[in-house]
């Protein structure tokens, strides 16, 4: 019989890296998301939504500050922005209407209130 010697086992201390927590950032990302869709749809809600959702991101979520600030301006862009598009419209449209009326272009007889 032969003896052998194995050698000793090495301890090592290596340890695993450190990850850094995940930050929370929920509201500022629901709100930032909710402020992009209302830009292409004229969703007005949900440009309110993302501006509330933004600032609550921003109060809570300190780790998102960019998130919820990107969030509000966005809404306001949206929210502005249709605004003013609709104001635009009807100012346009506006002389139109009115010229019909008032040189008797617009004949409202044939809805039954007889003001042809």
């Amino acid at each position: 019989m032969t003896t052998e010697t194995l050698p000793p086992a090495v301890e090592t201390t290596a340890t695993a890296p450190e990850t850094a927590a995940p930050t929370k950032s929920s509201l500022s990302l629901t709100g930032l998301i909710l402020s992009i869709i209302s830009i292409p749809t004229g969703m007005a809600p949900l440009a309110i939504v993302g501006v509330v959702l933004g600032f609550i991101g921003r109060r809570d979520e300190p780790a998102a500050h960019n998130l919820s600030s990107w969030a509000i301006i966005l809404g306001f862009v949206s929210l502005f922005g249709w605004i003013l598009l609709g104001f635009a419209a009807l100012m346009f449209a506006l002389p139109f209407a009115f010229g019909a009326w008032m040189f008797g272009l617009a004949d409202f007889g044939w809805m039954g209130y007889g003001w042809s």
